[in-house]
């Protein structure tokens, strides 16, 4: 699951790069910070802006990402993933490859 997961943050630091590149807009600010894996605390990111670029920080490496409809389109390379901010739980889902992972503020 772990390996899963890293496979996962990776495509989502990528396509934050890609959307870096292409701009952000202001409701991406519900996901800077920084997030915990809810069923595996050692998994982290962090999420924050380097000017108008939005980084995606999980530990193996630092990937853009862009925000667009609500979501925060994350490019790993070899696929895109997607986060949606649940405002209800204060949680963060990310969507990829067929699996999805919730992520709590740290």
């Amino acid at each position: 699951m772990k390996k899963d997961t890293i496979k996962l943050l990776t495509l989502v630091v990528l396509f934050g790069v890609l959307t870096m590149i292409t701009g952000c807009g202001g409701g991406s600010s519900k996901f800077m910070g920084n997030w915990v894996q809810v069923d595996d605390p050692s998994a982290w990111m962090k999420i924050y802006k380097n000017g108008k670029a939005i980084i995606v920080d999980c530990g193996d490496g630092k990937f853009p990402a862009t925000f667009k409809d609500g979501l925060l389109h994350i490019s790993m390379g070899f696929g895109e993933v997607t986060a949606f901010y649940d405002e209800k739980s204060d949680e963060m889902v990310l969507t990829g490859f067929g699996k999805s992972y919730r992520f709590k503020r740290k």
